[in-house]
């Protein structure tokens, strides 16, 4: 939804906006915790992990883009 204006011409539609934006607001903020509690390796680890799980399958299994 972003910053644009809206004409809402019934409460339903505004319950629909609303509900959208909450929507939007909670899925970004539970994406910033995530990013926020995913613990930081070393390069020991990461040596370790390449040794043991060897590279990585190049199929995308799924993708997401976000804005910080």
């Amino acid at each position: 939804m972003g910053t644009q204006r809206l004409i809402v011409n019934s409460k339903k539609e505004l319950r629909d906006v609303i509900k959208e934006t909450i929507r939007e607001t909670i899925k970004e903020e539970f994406f910033k915790i995530r990013l926020e509690l995913t613990p930081e390796i070393s390069e020991k680890e990461m040596t370790e992990i390449k040794e043991r799980y060897k590279a990585p399958d190049k199929n995308i299994v799924h993708s997401e883009q976000i804005e910080i």
